[in-house]
């Protein structure tokens, strides 16, 4: 019962997870029924919970597509939400210039403008970005309906979507990203260090383990400004 429960939830994270293709770590919840808008708002205590929760489907399932979304996350937390001394920040912002959401979305015309005309012309299919107004990317047809429609191949089409993650990733890198919060909670760092924990123990990267050590130094070190402001 426990695991069919667990599958089901893996199924609906990995449809919110895909709706942000080109950005790594999980959205706070979808804001409709069809799971393709999230609030953009990401929390530290949703992603190690989640990418726990993808290890576990990982070793009970052998699939590389759950290991793959737990060690992304992972990746994004130890890159975007650590700070210099090793603790895990408290959240990034859903707001940023332009409103919700502004940071994640995409036009056409931006696409293209970051890819070319005939790469674009397969992302947009594959995330379903209409020519007019703006997008979050999402995988709503698989790709050998899209590749079929397309008139390319699924490894083509393949090929085109991984190459273009870089390109997009560099074109939004010059938008203003939404704030984030630089308060470090122990309930929710001990949350995290769990997940990069059992990440390692689970994928075999050592390199995960990096990232709970670093955060044991920062807590040893407040732990000392804290004792040393008690004696003073």
């Amino acid at each position: 019962m426990l695991l069919s429960i667990r599958y089901s939830t893996c199924h609906w994270c990995h449809v919110m997870e895909e709706e942000s293709y080109e950005d790594l770590g999980f959205h706070r919840y979808a804001t409709e029924a069809q799971w393709h808008v999230p609030h953009f708002e990401k929390m530290p205590y949703d992603n190690a919970q989640l990418a726990v929760l993808y290890l576990e489907a990982f070793q009970a399932t052998g699939r590389e597509d759950f290991a793959a979304v737990a060690r992304e996350t992972l990746d994004w937390v130890a890159r975007e939400m650590t700070s210099p001394e090793g603790g895990f920040y408290s959240a990034t912002d859903a707001d940023s210039a332009g409103g919700e959401g502004a940071y994640f979305v995409w036009t056409a015309a931006e696409i293209d403008a970051a890819l070319g005309e005939e790469r674009a012309r397969l992302v947009c299919a594959f995330f379903d970005v209409a020519p007019e107004g703006s997008a979050v990317l999402w995988r709503p047809r698989p790709a050998a309906e899209v590749a079929a429609d397309a008139g390319v191949g699924v490894e083509e089409l393949a090929q085109a979507i991984d190459a273009a993650r870089p390109a997009l990733l560099a074109a939004r890198a010059r938008r203003e990203p939404p704030p984030t919060d630089r308060k470090i909670l122990v309930a929710w760092n001990g949350l995290m260090i769990s997940a990069f924990a059992r990440g390692a123990l689970a994928l075999g990267e050592p390199r995960h383990l990096a990232a709970p050590a670093r955060q044991r130094r920062c807590c040893s070190s407040a732990r000392a400004r804290t004792a040393a402001c008690g004696t003073s």
